[in-house]
């Protein structure tokens, strides 16, 4: 798939991104090409899935994957999620 689909230079923000589905999503826009920002309320599951991705991903490349753990049933969550994917070096 990967010589059809590139996400190179795109942007990703993975809600429950730390495990299941959430962290499926992410690993294949890793794999694409895309930074991903993963949000999750967990922050030592949040922490080991970016380095898992981080480590599956094509060495000697940028950085791609950023983290945010955020509640996001709440304004103050969705706010600092919002900042997250807003901020350099994400974008």
């Amino acid at each position: 798939m990967a010589d059809r689909w590139t996400l190179s230079g795109a942007c990703a923000l993975v809600t429950g991104g730390s495990k299941g589905l959430g962290y499926a999503i992410a690993d294949e826009f890793v794999a694409l090409g895309a930074r991903v920002l993963l949000v999750a309320r967990g922050a030592d599951e949040l922490a080991a899935a970016a380095a898992k991705l981080e480590a599956g991903s094509a060495a000697g490349t940028e950085k791609r994957v950023f983290t945010v753990t955020a509640d996001l049933s709440t304004t103050t969550g969705r706010e600092a999620a919002v900042t997250a994917a807003q901020a350099a070096p994400f974008r």
